[in-house]
């Protein structure tokens, strides 16, 4: 910058001198990537510090760069431009520096900028290929599970479909207790059949609720037999009063449902009606004993019989002899 007098004569010259290594050297401090790097233009578009290029002799223009005419008027950005200077597109961020004017730039070759995503996007689609087959893979074990568990389920409730279709159709009386208050909590259709209850009048409630007292202690005890031995048990004939105040016979089995650990959680009783067999068994018994009578009878006639057949042939002998 010349020094003048009032007059405009020179009478010397003001230099401002910047040292550029200090700069360049700061320059490439920046971390911007293995192959980036950073310079400044001046606010003339000319090069002041390039990392690449010696700074040391002719002052380089760089004012044909479009990037550098943006930054020379202020702009800033990022993007992908073809550099004339140094043959090559870059992609690169640039952005003034206040106050003095001068443009700094960030660039980098697209080639190895590419490359480098490239390889990254590579890697990315790899690990997101190893997911996606182990997803698939999971997907298929998780369909494999769900599908072997829905058919489980299907089997379970097509046998306890089976199960139920038994139990409600069997000619025997079927029925289940809690073990805990002994209330019913299954009454099948022969069990309705046998004492006259619905299932909806009985379930719920204990033998106290539906049958005389003396039944019901009777039937209570040995509920709490079975399920104190955890074995079954066999009534061979035990009344019963039904609904319509009939008395019948029942032969009933008894066991207790334990659970994994051993204790009992319900009673499951079995009774079979045997009340007309045991009516026919009277009746057969009270015909052995009229049969039996008439056979001690009939011996005692035939004796009879054949003492008359001797006097009758004693006394015959003797006029048949004279």
């Amino acid at each position: 910058i010349p020094i003048q007098t009032e007059e405009n004569t020179i009478i010397g010259i003001l230099v401002l001198q910047v040292q550029l290594n200090e700069l360049v050297g700061w320059s490439k401090s920046v971390e911007i990537g293995p192959s980036g790097f950073v310079y400044f233009v001046d606010r003339k578009g000319q090069l002041a510090a390039h990392p690449k290029i010696s700074s040391e002799g002719k002052i380089i223009d760089y004012s044909t760069v479009p990037i550098v005419q943006k930054v020379l008027r202020g702009q800033s950005g990022v993007e992908t431009v073809f550099n004339p200077l140094e043959h090559e597109e870059q992609i690169t961020a640039y952005a003034p520096v206040s106050k003095t004017g001068w443009g700094v730039i960030a660039a980098e070759s697209t080639r190895i900028a590419f490359a480098r995503r490239d390889e990254d996007l590579k890697a990315l689609l790899i690990r997101y290929g190893l997911i996606f087959l182990v997803s698939c893979i999971l997907t298929y074990i998780i369909l494999r599970v769900l599908t072997a568990r829905g058919r489980a389920e299907a089997k379970r409730h097509r046998f306890e479909r089976l199960l139920n279709s038994v139990v409600e159709n069997a000619p025997v009386m079927i029925f289940l207790k809690d073990a805990k208050e002994l209330r019913f909590v299954l009454f099948n259709k022969a069990a309705e059949k046998i004492t006259g209850y619905t299932r909806e009048e009985v379930m719920g409630k204990n033998d106290y609720d539906l049958f005389p007292t003396e039944e019901a202690d009777f039937f209570t005890a040995k509920d709490r037999e079975v399920l104190a031995r955890t074995d079954a048990v066999e009534i061979a004939e035990e009344s019963i009063h039904t609904k319509r105040q009939e008395s019948r016979l029942l032969h009933t089995r008894k066991m207790a449902l334990l659970d994994p650990g051993g204790t009992p959680q319900y009673l499951l009783g079995v009774s079979e009606d045997i009340t007309e067999r045991k009516h026919a068994e009277e009746s057969i018994r009270r015909l052995n004993a009229e049969l039996q009578s008439q056979s001690i009878q009939l011996q005692a006639a035939n004796k009879e019989l054949e003492a008359f057949s001797y006097s009758v042939s004693h006394d015959l002998r003797a006029p048949l002899r004279s």
